[in-house]
């Protein structure tokens, strides 16, 4: 994310630089051009355009490698512009949603915090674990085993992925609400813990385990089936499941959130810059160019040099007969041919932008630029690959950490046989798994 950021800002740093490289050079082009226009042939021609407008034949004249106006507006509105809004809107609005279902979740365990266990039926309570029935401090333990793997190649890290999940320990305890009252809970083996998970202990040459545990002395929010044993309120499973959770509701819906809204900022920040840098000429053109007339006043051959021999480029130069404005394009080799000095063409214009001009009866975009459409792929595929990862540890059906370096030598404590693997013992691959944040 940090490297997609940082393109888009060197791509607007370059953009900004290459301009401010050019214009010493385009100022002597400028001079060069208005002191062709000043030949009397020319400005006789720029009477006639005036009066007359544009030669019949050259109605359909546009640059070399030009799209039409229809493809152009396809191309540029529909692909380059529409589709990423269109991401930029669903993104966005996945956003709001899990920003309100946040807000909700926070209502509710406010709610929960100041509720009183007076009613039976599903209920959200939040209280101190005050005591676990029978004596002891742990109340609930869930233990995730993992295999680890380390890969191969330049950037060396290990995978640790679950191979086993139990619960160990499972005991009634009692919860002691905001305003006093004891509520006793009664989880059981279908419990869903929501906790922090301890960090990886290595427990074999290439195994470890991690821990969720509550203990005496948390704050916990209990979801279930509220219900009257004699005198005392007790908590069970609700249709067969029962929450514990010591991290706030709200937890899941905020992770998710923050994801959305960094996509939909840079989204947003992407087309931005690929319309700033690719497209300006023509949204400026498409939104407040008008038509004109243009008389050639010469024309020059440019030679650029490639990686693999040299691009020739046949350029006519031209003065908008409506306002003066001078400027080059490049033409076809027979265009460029037939055009002689004095040849009225068609082109549109705006004069409050002097710099974005171009021949033709409608501004269109050059074939190349089809290839800018590709910055699409990676943008959305990244927001899709983080998608998947986007994932608290309990919302996964396995857990897999990826950590830097390979697996430390390990050896069984003095005394102790090393126990049994679970399996997917150590090794090499050439890539890691997913990365889930727990």
């Amino acid at each position: 994310m940090r490297i997609a950021t940082a393109a888009l800002v060197g791509l607007l740093v370059l953009s900004s630089l290459s301009s401010c490289g050019d214009d010493d050079k385009r100022a002597r082009i400028q001079t060069r051009l208005k002191q062709e226009a000043q030949h009397p042939d020319v400005k006789a021609a720029i009477a006639v355009a005036k009066a007359k407008g544009h030669e019949p034949r050259w109605s359909k004249l546009y640059p070399v490698d030009a799209m039409s106006p229809t493809a152009t507006a396809i191309w540029v509105l529909g692909v380059n512009l529409g589709l990423p809004l269109l991401g930029f809107v669903l993104i966005a609005a996945r956003w709001m949603g899990y920003a309100l279902q946040r807000r909700r979740a926070d209502m509710a365990g406010a709610e929960a915090r100041a509720r009183e266990a007076a009613e039976v039926g599903h209920q959200t309570l939040h209280g101190r674990l005050v005591e676990v029935v029978g004596g002891g401090a742990m109340a609930v333990e869930l233990r995730i085993v993992q295999s680890g793997r380390s890969t191969t190649g330049k950037n060396k890290k290990t995978i640790w992925s679950e191979v086993q999940r139990e619960l160990t320990t499972r005991r009634p305890f009692i919860i002691a609400l905001e305003n006093g009252q004891r509520v006793r809970v009664e989880p059981d083996d279908n419990v869903r813990l929501v906790d922090d998970l301890s960090p990886g202990e290595r427990i074999g040459r290439a195994e470890r385990e991690r821990r969720a545990e509550l203990q005496v002395g948390e704050e916990v929010y209990v979801d279930g089936l509220l219900e009257r044993d004699g005198q005392q309120m007790v908590m069970r499973p609700h249709a067969g499941r029962m929450l514990l959770s010591t991290r706030p509701l709200s937890d899941v819906f905020a992770l998710r959130a923050r994801h959305h809204r960094f996509w939909a900022i840079l989204v947003l920040l992407a087309i931005v810059a690929v319309q700033y840098v690719f497209h300006k000429p023509y949204l400026i053109g498409a939104l407040t160019f008008g038509e004109g007339t243009a008389v050639v006043i010469g024309k020059s051959v440019k030679k650029v040099k490639r990686k693999r021999g040299y691009s020739t480029y046949y350029l006519i130069h031209v003065v908008i007969a409506q306002t003066g404005q001078v400027f080059r394009e490049a033409m076809t080799h027979y265009s460029w041919q037939t055009l002689q000095r004095g040849s009225r063409v068609p082109v549109v214009y705006n004069p409050s932008f002097a710099r974005y001009a171009q021949v033709g009866p409608a501004v269109a975009e050059p074939f190349e630029k089809i290839f800018f459409s590709f910055w699409l792929l990676p943008l959305f595929a990244g927001y899709l690959t983080r998608l998947s990862k986007v994932r608290l540890w309990y919302e996964s059906a396995k857990v897999t950490d990826t950590v830097p370096g390979t697996m430390s030598k390990w050896e069984p404590p003095e005394g102790e046989p090393p126990p049994p693997q679970s399996g997917g013992g150590g090794g090499s691959i050439g890539s890691g798994g997913g990365e889930h944040i727990s």
